[in-house]
């Protein structure tokens, strides 16, 4: 009787992976801060929330953006910039909720930004918030710096959310992320701790260099099995 092959599981233990970023590319930079917000017309007052990527539906601006109306209703030094790629349908459904809630002089809504001049976007900021599924993004905002909200229920955050590196908020209750942007435009000790936290779990076990290390391991472990 022929003998039937064990399970690839039962063989080896299955290792998830996990997203990273280069810290060396995405850093604090008050120079870059400096100049970047200059170019954006930003006042030393003014607060900057930033959200880049991928528009796709399942990335829940339009949360974002009325959770944003809320906010701003009652602090006035608050901007918003959706900088990203969607389909034209999307972008002009964006336009016209930002319209409708009267937000066009605190909010702008642009194209992706390329890659290489992320990093100033992210130091020109001074919160991140991306409210719907997970982006590669959040790592690379974290790695410069930026203070990021983000889903608790969303799994591919939990090493950050368990690391106390983002403000979280349940995206199934309906004045979780309003108050999660709030907390965190109110109190600048917030936002500083939130930078430091998340550009220190960067380094020492997001980034490429880290993830890289771990898989020679993992690889290492299973030939040696």
């Amino acid at each position: 009787m022929p003998l039937r092959p064990a399970p690839f599981s039962a063989c080896l233990p299955i290792h998830e992976g996990a997203l990273g970023a280069d810290p060396n590319r995405f850093k604090p930079s008050l120079a870059d801060r400096a100049t970047c917000r200059k170019t954006l017309g930003l006042s030393p007052r003014d607060i900057l929330i930033l959200t880049a990527g991928k528009f796709s539906p399942n990335k829940n601006l339009d949360t974002l953006v009325r959770s944003f109306a809320r906010v701003s209703n009652r602090h006035d030094d608050l901007r918003l910039m959706l900088a990203g790629a969607a389909s034209r349908a999307d972008m002009n459904r964006l336009s016209h909720l930002i319209q409708n809630l009267d937000l066009a002089s605190n909010v702008t809504l642009r194209g992706l930004i390329p890659h290489d001049e992320l990093s100033k976007f992210y130091n020109a900021a001074d919160i991140g918030v991306w409210p719907g599924a997970h982006s590669i993004t959040v790592l690379e905002a974290m790695a410069a710096g930026l203070a990021c909200v983000i889903p608790i229920d969303e799994l591919a955050y939990q090493p950050v959310i368990e690391a106390g590196a983002c403000a979280g908020f349940s995206s199934k209750e309906p004045d979780a992320l309003v108050n999660a942007i709030e907390s965190v435009a109110t109190d600048q000790d917030l936002r500083a701790s939130l930078s430091t936290k998340g550009r220190t779990l960067v380094e020492q076990k997001l980034s490429w260099s880290r993830i890289a290390e771990d898989l020679i391991e993992v690889y290492q472990d299973a030939v040696s099995t």
